[in-house]
């Protein structure tokens, strides 16, 4: 994910992405399959949205 801003926003998106793409291993998954379908060249490409907390 593209966090590069060194922004509050990217260092609270930072830590909240990298324990969650540590802990759910679909998202290596995916990311893969995107540069293989040539989608993105790298994960930095992905621009984050949006956030969603669910319980």
């Amino acid at each position: 994910m593209n966090f590069q801003q060194n922004t509050s926003l990217d260092k609270v998106l930072t830590a909240l992405f990298l324990p969650y793409k540590k802990s759910v291993t679909d998202v290596e998954k995916i990311s893969k399959a995107m540069i293989d379908a040539n989608m993105i060249s790298n994960e930095d490409e992905i621009v984050n949205d949006h956030i969603a907390f669910r319980t």
